[in-house]
């Protein structure tokens, strides 16, 4: 399997934008230089329609039936496609996007009710009130080609056909971001690499079927990855998920030293790989504290902080160093 990994859905369409079995699932890397075909999703050995394909590294991969009557939450086997049953169809409920939140909550969206909500992940229930999805407090009209995804702060984007938007998912309210027009994108995710964070991967289904990137704040044109994905058939929706590699703080203390030649002073320690350190100082262990930016070095002086550590020190000046651990 490609690292870091994208999975995919692609379902087979005998017109346009319409979404029958058979339904694929591939894995790709997001530098668009590695595919793998997985395999058809069957459910008990019979041939499904599924989307809102969502990853997660405690649940592993959840998607949803698409039926006449409504969704139904799925487990699929990431070696081979097959699904498992996890929860009753949800009546009326089109779950054609789907994205877990950094702290495990998988979220969907319905293009049947213009709603997004949470979803047990184990039980397929809804587990919070639906919140109607509206653009400048006015009700929007959610496509059924459409997809959700979270970045690693916990802030989620929302893609409608052509559109993608930024998605408050506690009032609803989603303000665009850009359009391109005469796209369809039937999957999103956001980036799983700190250093391209703002890079928005689009599973784009209008003619063929192919993923492209964006520039999350500047939006087209695009940057072309894998171009017609699965060309055996031609697709009706489809999907993308990915987990999301979190920011997280490591509590690290390095032995710092101290040393002074003249009026130069400067504390070292040794930096540690994917670490950056913010340094903090107060004359007063009860009062405010200052911030300097972050460093990625394991030196304090006058260079890093702009000021004159040794008139500071003279002025009983008191540090704190914090590492940072990114992922």
């Amino acid at each position: 399997r490609p690292t870091p990994i994208i999975y995919g859905l692609k379902s087979f369409g005998t017109q346009e934008f319409n979404s029958t079995a058979p339904n694929v699932l591939f894995a790709i890397d997001q530098t668009g230089t590695t595919f793998d075909e997985i395999g058809t999703v069957e459910l008990d050995t019979a041939q499904i329609d599924a989307d809102g394909l969502a990853v997660s590294p405690t649940f592993g991969l959840r998607a949803f039936q698409i039926t006449a009557g409504g969704s139904a939450l799925l487990s699929l086997g990431k070696s081979d496609a097959t699904a498992t049953l996890l929860g009753e169809v949800l009546n009326g409920r089109d779950l054609r996007g789907a994205a877990f939140d950094p702290s495990d909550n998988l979220w969907a969206v319905d293009a049947a009710n213009d709603e997004v909500m949470r979803i047990n992940a184990s039980t397929g229930e809804v587990s919070s009130t639906p919140v109607a999805i509206t653009v400048n407090s006015a009700p929007f009209d959610l496509r059924d080609i459409c997809d959700m995804a979270f970045d690693r702060h916990g802030n989620a984007i929302l893609s409608s056909l052509a559109d993608v938007y930024a998605l408050n998912t506690q009032s609803g309210e989603a303000t665009l971001l850009f359009t391109h027009a005469g796209q369809a994108f039937a999957g999103v995710v956001l980036s799983i690499a700190s250093a391209t964070e703002q890079t928005l991967f689009a599973y784009e289904v209008n003619g063929a079927e192919d993923l492209v990137a964006y520039d999350l704040e500047d939006g087209p044109p695009q940057m072309d990855l894998i171009l017609n994905i699965l060309p055996s058939f031609n697709a009706g929706r489809g999907d993308l998920g990915a987990e999301i590699r979190c920011r997280a703080l490591e509590v690290v203390k390095p032995e710092v030293t101290f040393s002074r030649d003249g009026d130069n002073a400067k504390f070292e320690w040794d930096a540690a790989p994917n670490h950056s350190y913010q340094i903090r100082h107060t004359s007063d262990l009860q009062g405010d504290w200052s911030t300097n930016p972050e460093i990625p070095v394991g030196v304090l002086d006058d260079s890093a902080t702009g000021e004159d550590i040794d008139a500071l020190l003279d002025d009983q000046r008191f540090y704190s160093i914090e590492a940072k651990f990114e992922n």
